[in-house]
C-alpha cells in the first residue's frame, strides 16, 4: 500500500496542475471559481493551498479595490507558473497575470464568462476557445468576436455572449448580422447571451424582439422567429440551473 503522506502529495500535484491549467488558459480568477475547479468546499483547505502555490512563485494575489472601500481578492497565474504549465504543443500567446492592465469592468466579465464556460463544460460540452485569445480568431475570420466558442453534447457549436451592458439598437443589428452570416457558413449555430439579471434579459429581449431587418452589403434582409430562435438570452442564475435541453431544445438531443 502507497503510504498515506506519498498519496497526499500526488493529490496535492494533480490539484496544482490543474489548477495552472485552467490559470494558464483564463489567466487570473477569483476564489469561488478556484474552488470550483478543484472540487474543494472548505475555503479553509484554499487558505492553506493557495498561498503555498504563490510561496513557489507560480501565483500572484492581488486585491483590487471596489466602490465602497470594498476589494475582490484575485489569484492569477505568473510567468514562472505558466513555465510550470505548458505543454510543448500549447501556443505562445498565453500571457501572465498583470493586475496593473486590468480594467474593473473587464474584471467582472472575465469572471462571469469563466462561471459560464464551466457550467457548460460540467453538462458535458467542450472544445471551448475564449473570445479574448487568438485561438478563435485563428479559427474563424471575425468581425465580431463572441466572448466564448464550445461545442454541445452533439457536437454543435455554439458561441458565447457575456453581457454586463445593454449596447445600442443599431449595434445588436450589427452583431446578429455577424452572427446570422456565421451560421450561414456552419461557423455555429446558436448564440447564447448570458444576461446579469432578469431586468438586463428582458431589457435585451426586447430589443432583439424590435429588430425586423439586417442590412448586408446594402440590402435590407428581413428577420423572422426562426432568425431570433438562434439566440438564446437568460441569466447567469439560469444557465446556471437549467439542463441544455431547457437552453437549446431539441437541438442539443
Amino acid at each position: 500500500m502507497i503510504p498515506y503522506s506519498k498519496n497526499n502529495k500526488a493529490r496535492h500535484a494533480q490539484k496544482k496542475q490543474s489548477l495552472l491549467n485552467f490559470l494558464k488558459e483564463e489567466t487570473y480568477s477569483d476564489l469561488q471559481t478556484l474552488m470550483s475547479i478543484l472540487k474543494i468546499k472548505n475555503r479553509c483547505t484554499m487558505s492553506r493551498f493557495l498561498p503555498s502555490m504563490i510561496e513557489q512563485g507560480l501565483l500572484q494575489k492581488y486585491a483590487f479595490p471596489l466602490p465602497g472601500n470594498k476589494s475582490i481578492s484575485i489569484w492569477g497565474i505568473t510567468r514562472e507558473g505558466l513555465v510550470y504549465a505548458q505543454a510543448l504543443d500549447d501556443p505562445l500567446e498565453y500571457k501572465h497575470f498583470q493586475p496593473s492592465k486590468i480594467r474593473l469592468s473587464s474584471l467582472h466579465h472575465h469572471l462571469e464568462n469563466q462561471k459560464v464556460k464551466l457550467r457548460l463544460e460540467s453538462l458535458g460540452c467542450t472544445g471551448w476557445l475564449n473570445g479574448d485569445k487568438k485561438q478563435l480568431g485563428a479559427k474563424f475570420p471575425l468581425k465580431h468576436r463572441p466572448d466564448g466558442y464550445i461545442k454541445l453534447t452533439n457536437n454543435m457549436p455554439i458561441v458565447i455572449e457575456t453581457e454586463l451592458f445593454i449596447k445600442s439598437k443599431l449595434r445588436y443589428k450589427e452583431i446578429i448580422l455577424h452572427h446570422l452570416l456565421a451560421r450561414n457558413k456552419k461557423q455555429w449555430y446558436y448564440v447564447l447571451y448570458v444576461m446579469p439579471d432578469l431586468n438586463k434579459k428582458a431589457a435585451l429581449q426586447r430589443i432583439f424582439n424590435s429588430v425586423d431587418h439586417v442590412i448586408y452589403q446594402g440590402r435590407k434582409l428581413d428577420l423572422d422567429n426562426d432568425h431570433r430562435n438562434i439566440f438564446k438570452i437568460h441569466t447567469l442564475e439560469e444557465v446556471q440551473t437549467l439542463k441544455l435541453t431547457e437552453i437549446f431544445g431539441a437541438a442539443t438531443r
